[in-house]
């Protein structure tokens, strides 16, 4: 049993890092390439061609590319089906993405329903087996990266905040700039501006380079927000340094 990756070519309006259905994609296939796959799927009667899917990329905040994707690889399918009738599973990818700077849950809400629509619209008249991955959205608000304040740095510019978690554990900022709340669990009445980073000896070990929050001080506790996606799953020893233990609340 086999299926075909195709990549739709279509602009997932996404951080470069994570879009992943580009024409030049190290993902999938290309349109170019589906009659020698299709040629050889032919050639070999050992060979059951069950899926067709693809997969735009992560944090996609709207429905469009969704649909766009869709009415490019809906009449794919449909042509191959009539080639092959063991074709029979349409994966559609991925999910929405989080919004790591609103906290909103109802635009949540609206933003999953809108996509559900879509869906039900655009397939009501397919029959298939249906796959979807939920993605960062099932996990992701669901936890915090706790850390303590180890030193502060002042330097001419700036007040500079030296964790004891850095990108080993939380590599998303580091790797694609990834945003995330950070907040002092002790909150005094005075703001500061501070740069929030890690004790790893990499210059891109910065959880945030200019933050605006309550002072913070040596030994203070913060919490890194909706970490619970691609953060311990992510994390290594790099540096010797640890890896964060994980609390499950129930």
């Amino acid at each position: 049993n086999i299926g075909l990756r195709i990549n739709p070519e279509v602009d997932a309006q996404t951080h470069p890092h994570i879009a992943t259905a580009l024409k030049d994609s190290k993902f999938g296939l290309s349109f170019a390439d589906l009659d020698q796959c299709i040629s050889l799927i032919n050639a070999n009667s050992k060979l059951n061609f069950k899926s067709i899917s693809y997969h735009l990329g992560s944090q996609i905040m709207n429905v469009d590319p969704f649909q766009g994707a869709l009415r490019k690889i809906k009449p794919l399918f449909q042509d191959l089906k009539f080639q092959f009738p063991s074709l029979d599973r349409f994966d559609l990818g991925g999910g929405l993405g989080m919004d790591y700077k609103n906290h909103d849950m109802m635009i949540d809400e609206t933003q999953w329903a809108n996509l559900q629509k879509m869906y039900e619209t655009e397939l009501s008249d397919l029959k298939a087996h249906f796959l979807i991955e939920m993605g960062r959205f099932v996990v992701g608000r669901s936890a915090v990266l706790i850390s303590q304040v180890q030193y502060i740095k002042k330097t001419k510019n700036s007040e500079i905040v030296i964790l004891d978690a850095g990108m080993n554990n939380l590599i998303r900022p580091s790797l694609y700039q990834a945003y995330h709340h950070i907040l002092p669990l002790v909150q005094r009445s005075t703001f500061k501006k501070y740069m929030i980073v890690g004790p790893i000896c990499e210059s891109t070990d910065v959880f945030h380079k200019d933050i605006q929050t309550t002072e913070i001080c040596e030994g203070d506790l913060i919490a890194i927000c909706d970490a619970g996606a691609y953060v311990r799953s992510m994390a290594s020893n790099y540096n010797l340094q640890p890896i964060a233990t994980e609390y499950f609340l129930d």
